[in-house]
């Protein structure tokens, strides 16, 4: 539980099991990721939550009650939980299927407690079965439906095209995978010299080349690769203003940017260049429900690997070893097991 604004202020502490609603479900939670926003929060860089509040929006588990009114969902079904919590259904976005950015939204693991606890409560509509060859531990990781949605909703991957992605963490691993599903050319990861292993597990899952950007030059690799015109589509995954400032210097004029970080809300950015190349930059918030359909359908299908991606689990009681691995940027998705 996060029990107050600040670096730290995150504890252990015993709760009442939660009471459910009519159309509500209570989820045993079997595994529960850690995004690199419940990071930002430990450390106070992210403000974005209501304290207290449990952490984890990254959830999957079984169903082991169900309110009166619910129909569609058993007890003992394996399900993932969708992180668009409380969406209306009823407003322009919702109709929209952009439920996403509906204004009625709450995020569960900082608006709403979340999953790092026994049990997290959820509405029944915000819960997705989990396909029989998809793991609880692979249902978790939900941060893969957001790359989903950056790179197939957000971008527009035309076939043969060179992307650059900034950052190899969990979701630039995903996103890699799913530009080569999309018809990329060429895709080159960068990442500093902290993430060597990070960048070698990018070969592995297909990169045509990686970079360590604090050792060689992004942008004379990119005009190199490119015969000097840039690249076509960046996927900033960083979420800094050296990440961004380097997309924006990279990316072909007539591109596009991709921004899935979480930037700081004051940063200095050269948008004078952005705007004389003619640069598109797409925002990504969260995912939709389609994205999870869309992701769960290619897990199922093995055309999308995260298994090797999942490196640590750890029992709740020990959630301090696995915050500090990603402090220190060890690992790539980290579990959280209650």
């Amino acid at each position: 539980m996060k029990t107050d604004f600040g670096a730290g202020n995150l504890e252990i502490r015993d709760v009442p099991l939660p009471t459910i609603g009519a159309y509500e479900v209570l989820v045993r939670v079997k595994a529960a990721a850690i995004c690199g926003s419940d990071i930002e929060r430990y450390v106070g860089k992210n403000v974005m939550y209501r304290p207290p509040v449990i952490l984890g929006h990254e959830i999957a588990g079984i169903v082991s009650d169900a309110g009166r009114d619910v129909k569609d969902l058993r007890i003992g079904d394996r399900v993932c939980v969708e992180a668009n919590v409380y969406a209306c259904g009823k407003c322009w976005y919702c109709h929209r299927g952009e439920e996403n950015l509906c204004h009625e939204r709450v995020g569960i693991g900082y608006d709403v407690d979340g999953g790092f606890a026994e049990y997290v409560k959820v509405p029944s509509n915000m819960v997705i079965p989990l396909p029989k060859k998809v793991s609880f531990e692979e249902g978790a990781a939900a941060d893969c439906f957001v790359a989903t949605h950056a790179v197939m909703d957000r971008s527009k991957i035309c076939l043969g095209d060179f992307v650059t992605i900034i950052g190899p963490g969990f979701l630039g691993l995903v996103i890699l995978q799913l530009c080569k599903l999309e018809g990329a050319g060429y895709v080159l990861v960068a990442g500093l010299k902290k993430d060597f292993e990070r960048l070698q597990l990018a070969r592995k899952l297909g990169a045509d080349e990686t970079l360590i950007s604090d050792q060689d030059s992004l942008e004379k690799i990119t005009l190199e690769r490119t015969n000097g015109k840039g690249a076509d589509i960046v996927f900033d995954v960083s979420g800094s203003e050296s990440g961004m400032n380097q997309a924006i210097r990279i990316v072909r004029r007539g591109g596009s940017i991709t921004a899935i970080g979480t930037l700081p809300e004051k940063v200095e950015v050269n948008l004078l260049d952005a705007i004389m190349k003619q640069v598109t930059i797409n925002g990504v918030r969260a995912y939709t429900w389609t994205n999870c359909m869309t992701t769960l359908k290619l897990l199922s299908e093995g055309r999308i690997a995260i298994k090797p991606l999942i490196t640590h689990k750890f029992p709740l009681e020990e959630w301090k070893k696995a915050f500090q691995l990603l402090l220190k940027s060890k690992g790539v998705k980290i579990l959280l097991v209650p």
